[in-house]
């Protein structure tokens, strides 16, 4: 009887010993990948913050260049073609002529509105000018040439330039 409570002991013994093992090696597992994925959030967290400072920054230097340009014509009151609303304080007719600003961008995209969500409807290429006919907080509407048709471009791809209309 002895014999069978000390080998009753040590399988009880051994099968505890066994499943500690398990539950710290299981542990042990979980705390590591718990550890990759905070080390994941944090440099997703980083990136973010990176995105968010650029996205601040470019905002800012858009507000910067809308504030030194002139704005040459007072819409407020006049009626907007083809809509009974008036135009806007934003809204000024000024008429001009822009270009890509940066090589990098050899070409950027033409909306149907001032909206990235808008439709594109056409591409301007670098090193050629375009004749824009108003401004709208950051955004210009552009004519192109090939099909005469107006479209937008986001202000922060465009510089402004003073010359008589298109390269050919």
């Amino acid at each position: 009887m002895q014999k069978l409570i000390r080998l009753l002991i040590i399988y009880t013994a051994s099968v505890t010993t066994i499943l500690l093992i398990i539950t710290f090696t299981s542990i042990r597992g979980t705390a590591e990948q718990n550890k990759k994925a905070e080390s994941a959030i944090n440099n997703l967290k980083q990136e973010l913050g990176k995105i968010a400072a650029y996205q601040q920054s470019q905002k800012e230097t858009d507000q910067k260049v809308d504030s030194l340009k002139p704005e040459t014509t007072n819409t407020v009151g006049t009626k907007v073609l083809g809509s009974s609303k008036e135009a806007s304080d934003s809204s000024k007719i000024l008429s001009g002529f822009v270009t890509i600003n940066d090589k990098k961008w050899q070409s950027v995209d033409v909306y149907e509105s001032n909206s990235y969500s808008s439709k594109v409807i056409g591409k301007i290429e670098f090193d050629k000018v375009y004749r824009y006919l108003k401004k709208e907080g950051s955004w210009y509407q552009i004519v192109l040439p090939k099909t005469e048709t107006n479209g937008w471009v986001a202000g922060r791809f465009l510089k402004e330039v003073a010359d008589s209309g298109p390269k050919e």
